[in-house]
């Protein structure tokens, strides 16, 4: 480490590796406990990024709580990122912040321009796409019951409330 950020001779994780931004802080924050020539707690972590919490960067990992931009701002310049890694990053931490479906959408799309080519992720990608589009297959489904009715309010209540 120089002036408190991680140098290459402690490699971290490729951003480009992980589905998520928890999944990634959650590799770094092991890859840095365990694997780094100098290891660095959670709480370290923490500290050198100006969170006060360690278990807000815990609960990030585990999917519990969602990074916010200056969060996710600070890993980057700790981690010394380059510009398209940390463009990644953010991406990553917005499609888990993104509430409505075209804002997931546009994300995954700005994810997958960011992306190098050679990527098994977009196969990640591709199956959240799918699993965002989950009520076209049920009202596929739903055709082909006797009972089905054209009726909007009827498909609404049988999708247990409607679709945003």
């Amino acid at each position: 480490m120089v002036d408190g950020k991680v140098t290459p001779d402690a490699p971290v994780p490729s951003v480009y590796d992980q589905p998520s931004f928890g999944a990634y802080l959650g590799a770094v924050t092991e890859h840095l406990r365990t694997r780094a020539k100098t290891p660095v707690s959670v709480r370290g972590l923490a500290r050198r990024i100006g969170v006060n919490s360690p278990s807000l960067l815990v609960m990030i990992a585990q999917g519990k709580r969602r990074a916010q931009p200056d969060l996710v701002a600070a890993l980057a310049d700790y981690l010394v990122l380059a510009p398209a890694e940390r463009e990644y990053a953010e991406a990553l931490a917005e499609l888990e912040r993104a509430r409505t479906a075209p804002l997931q959408q546009r994300v995954v799309a700005r994810l997958r321009k960011l992306r190098p080519a050679n990527s098994e992720l977009m196969l990640a990608l591709d199956a959240f796409e799918l699993i965002g589009r989950w009520h076209h297959f049920t009202i596929l489904e739903l055709t082909a019951l006797r009972r089905f009715r054209e009726d909007p309010d009827e498909i609404a209540a049988a999708l247990g409330g409607g679709v945003d």
